[in-house]
């Protein structure tokens, strides 16, 4: 009776919108209603269900609470967002871009591309100057998932209240410290939407005045109590959150630690919804099929969101305003596109590093227009660095003037970072080969990002190498860089005599000093001019073929001379490019020194790579050409060709000579995108069609009759978190062929 008493009396306070506009209204008061939106993940996309039957109905929010996911969905539509507009981001998003954290290829600078590709483990495990080895504080950074969030979002400035938002908002994060509830009311709401849906554990703690916070959902996972503390008359609160497993889902360790998880948020919400007066509402859709995890049926969530609302608002129809006043309401609610003129760039947090370095990777200045995808794509570029755990950015009114505040956190486990790489091949007939390795950078040796790199491999082939890295200026556009490399590897050489083959293998060892000065014309393009000095041995432990030669097993050999290089790359992927394309352009000069003897050699090398795709389908070219310059010496080193793409059929490296022409086409497939969220391993079916040859003598070089090798591939490929695997089978014209199975990066 008292309930129904109340709802009359509401009935002519209502009735007072429908009064011509020109005729003075006195002032309506109406209850304040608010909007209490549970974390679910997933789940919870019904939130935006409920917001549709809301609108649908005319009935307007005053007040906004949320957590986790219900924090997402609440901030986007305090923010001045229609229920519509969340629909569309929430089915557009690419949610499990928010779970990957590495830079794509295209973000990284030629520098780091040549470290990731070669040591795709990439575990970036941080080492300190006193040996001790650290960890992150989370699985994920949180860098990938705020920027989806600003993307949902748009751009928002610090706020000194979250109640100055079209309509006032709190959202709800966790102390990691002491378990304490903590209500997010004002500054970057983007961040405290972040800190919201921090996953413990999984994505590092967002760290907002001084408080370590995650998820919400540990503590008050439907803040039922913030609203009323705000003044709130009548609650609609909304419950997605995931039932007990029964009995047959708790088959294992992963499955009973998410129960008692689970255990504890249904504890904290029965409190929540004991604070439920006789006129609040509770809405409880059905999204027994969906899973915390299944954004592949955000749709589906909010259709059962807006079935689940329309039952319930059905009886709370005098709650809706009169079309005429919703949309003025609406109206007023709207925010219109915020992107003046920039007139400082402030960077922040970066105190070892240079500003004008940071300034130059993020490619927005002073006098530009607020462009948020503009500023986001340099943000990536600064986090392709490898040296911040998180960047966060906001424009901030500053006595009249526009600043753009970039905050870097520095990466809490460095500054030294520890990569490994693991590498298998096998033909199944006469060769298999293996590699471990591990790299070790240390960064940040200046303010202009200078920095001491070190591999070292194992297995059939050992290799060694320090290297120093020294920008001249704060856009890197000069540097200097000098290395020292071991490497030992097996040789093998086949020789015939009469109808029998011989295969002979020698011990290849060589150390080599190499200094170059170089500029970088951008971030994928660089040019070095150098001086290369490379001492050698080949050892025939066997004695079999450098004996009755020199009558000794070792052969000593030593090689100096200028280089000069031009690199290009933008290709997305170096396994199995997609877009994009690599160029290497080398001049080089030897003096080279055995036995006595001396000759000078000099050559060019040219590979283009392009890469172009339509869907699934893609197509890689690779076109080289190098040649000697001089006829009449025989150079220590000269050009290879064989293995899988590199004339398939043949072993690998198993032809060289002093002349090089290579084309070849590789048609691509993608048959599974294989999006695990928190990384991609896309598979591949894929084909290769490949002409070319090496000669010893320019006479030969021809592209007429049998003096190019024909051959082609036929391969399926996984872009595993291990690196590319393959299981192929190539066949050429010299009727050589054989099957391929690799792991890993090329050795």
């Amino acid at each position: 009776m008292q309930r129904l008493l109340f709802l009359l009396a509401l009935v002519p306070l209502f009735a007072t919108a429908d009064l011509p506009d020109d005729d003075p209204e006195p002032p309506v008061t109406r209850p304040r209603i608010a909007l209490v939106l549970a974390g679910g993940g997933a789940r919870g996309a019904a939130h935006v269900g409920v917001l549709k039957a809301l609108e649908e109905r005319h009935i307007p929010v005053d007040i906004i609470t949320g957590t986790s996911m219900g924090a997402f969905v609440g901030g986007l539509y305090a923010s001045g967002k229609s229920a519509d507009e969340i629909a569309a981001i929430m089915q557009n998003l690419d949610w499990n871009q928010g779970y990957q954290e590495d830079p794509p290829r295209s973000a990284q600078s030629l520098r780091k591309k040549e470290q990731r590709d070669r040591f795709q483990l990439g575990l970036n495990l941080g080492l300190s100057d006193n040996g001790q080895i650290k960890v992150p504080k989370g699985f994920l950074q949180g860098q990938g998932m705020m920027g989806l969030i600003r993307q949902s979002l748009g751009g928002m400035p610090d706020l000194a209240s979250f109640d100055s938002l079209p309509i006032p908002f709190r959202c709800v994060a966790t102390n990691i410290e002491t378990k304490e509830v903590v209500v997010l009311e004002r500054g970057n709401l983007a961040q405290a939407m972040q800190a919201s849906m921090a996953v413990p554990g999984i994505v590092q703690p967002v760290e907002i005045d001084g408080l370590m916070l995650v998820d919400g959902g540990v503590v008050n996972n439907m803040p039922v109590d913030v609203a009323k503390a705000m003044g709130a008359d009548i609650v609609i609160a909304v419950d997605v959150n995931s039932p007990f497993h029964g009995r047959g889902e708790l088959n294992s360790a992963l499955a009973i630690l998410d129960q008692l998880s689970r255990f504890l948020v249904r504890d904290n919400m029965d409190r929540q919804k004991a604070l439920l007066s006789g006129r609040d509402l509770l809405i409880k859709p059905d999204l027994d099929a969906i899973s915390m995890l299944d954004f592949q049926g955000v749709g589906k969530a909010m259709e059962q969101g807006e079935k689940a609302a329309a039952s319930a608002l059905d009886n709370v129809s005098v709650y809706a305003l009169t079309p005429t006043a919703y949309k003025q309401w609406r109206q007023d609610l709207q925010q219109g596109p915020q992107n003046p003129v920039i007139d400082a760039v402030v960077i922040e947090g970066a105190s070892d590093l240079d500003s004008r370095w940071l300034l130059e990777q993020l490619g927005v200045g002073a006098g530009q227009r607020y462009d948020e995808q503009r500023i986001e794509k340099g943000i990536n570029r600064l986090y392709a660095t490898e040296l911040f755990e998180r960047i966060d950015f906001e424009l901030q009114s500053e006595a009249g003037k526009r600043v753009l505040h970039v905050r870097t956190h520095e990466r809490s486990w460095g500054p030294g970072y520890l990569n490994f790489k693991l590498a298998l091949e096998d033909n199944f007939t006469d060769a298999s080969d293996y590699q471990l390795g591990m790299s070790y950078t240390r960064t940040k040796l200046s303010r202009f990002g200078a920095e001491w790199h070190n591999e070292l491999e194992i297995g059939q082939s050992q290799r060694a190498m320090t290297e120093l890295y020294w920008p001249f200026d704060a856009e890197q556009h000069f540097f200097a860089q000098g290395n020292i490399e071991y490497q030992r590897m097996p040789l093998r050489e086949y020789l015939a005599n009469g109808d029998i083959n011989y295969l002979l293998e020698f011990d290849r060892t060589t150390t080599t000093y190499k200094a170059a000065l170089g500029s970088n014309f951008s971030r994928w393009s660089r040019l070095q001019l150098g001086w290369r000095y490379v001492d050698g041995s080949i050892e025939d432990d066997l004695g079999l073929y450098l004996q009755p030669l020199l009558g000794a097993n070792n052969l000593h050999f030593q090689q100096h001379g200028p280089f000069l290089l031009w690199e290009h790359d933008t290709l997305d992927s170096r396994n199995f490019p997609r877009h994009g394309q690599r160029w290497r352009v080398e001049l080089r000069r030897t003096e080279d020194r055995v036995l006595g003897d001396s000759s000078t050699n000099s050559y060019y090398l040219v590979r283009w790579h392009p890469a172009f795709s339509s869907g699934n389908h893609a197509l890689a070219f690779d076109l080289r050409t190098g040649s000697y310059l001089n006829d009449k010496t025989q150079p220590l080193t000269t050009f290879e060709l064989g293995g899988f793409r590199n004339l398939s059929g043949f072993g690998r490296l198993a032809v060289s000579g002093k002349y090089l022409r290579f084309a070849s086409v590789d048609y691509s497939y993608r048959v599974f995108e294989n999006n695990f969220g928190f990384f991609k391993s896309p598979v591949y079916l894929g084909m290769t069609l490949e002409a070319g040859n090496v000669w010893e003598q320019k006479q030969d070089v021809s592209f007429r009759g049998n003096a190019l090798i024909k051959a082609g591939s036929i391969y399926a490929g996984v872009d595993s978190p291990l690196g590319p695997l393959f299981l192929a089978y190539g066949q050429n014209s010299e009727d050589e062929s054989s099957f391929y199975l690799s792991l890993g990066t090329d050795f």
